[in-house]
């Protein structure tokens, strides 16, 4: 590999996640959140690599989202491209891939919108972690020391 991650022939796959406010005052309450997936390196995928991220589920929150794209309650209204990506759950997370066939990141984003809502049995001051991890390999990706983004969500 070159010297640098910024001159290697390699996507380089980074989340970030949005979200306007962190705190849950009501049971029940919920809000969107969106996670932004950049391609930082200026290269394209791998041909057949498929980018593909896991969110890990929380217990005092459930996470959920809509199949279809459409605009996120998230900073006045962030337009996310759900209709992309195929959605798969397990018991421990819920894992995204980007459908064959949809546009290719290039030094740009993705936005995938969530929403999330707090739990009827999530006590007060319980904190939890929106985790999201690239899975390694994505597009050909191998750069790993950025693919993981932790936001803090907390019922008050």
């Amino acid at each position: 590999l070159p010297n640098t991650w910024k001159d290697a022939g390699f996507p380089d796959l980074t989340p970030t996640t949005e979200i306007d406010n962190l705190e849950f005052t009501n049971i029940s309450n919920s809000r969107d959140f969106v996670i932004n997936v950049f391609e930082i390196n200026n290269i394209l995928n791998m041909p057949g690599r498929a980018i593909s991220f896991r969110v890990a589920k929380i217990s005092g929150f459930d996470i959920t989202y809509s199949t279809n794209s459409g605009l996120s309650n998230v900073l006045g209204g962030t337009a996310n491209s759900n209709s992309d990506w195929d959605f798969v759950e397990n018991d421990n997370s819920i894992i995204v891939t980007a459908k064959a066939g949809s546009v290719t990141l290039h030094n740009t984003k993705k936005v995938i919108g969530f929403t999330i809502t707090r739990k009827a049995t999530t006590p007060s001051l319980t904190s939890q972690n929106i985790t999201v991890t690239i899975i390694y390999g994505s597009a050909g990706e191998e750069r790993v020391n950025n693919n993981i983004v932790e936001t803090k969500v907390t019922a008050n």
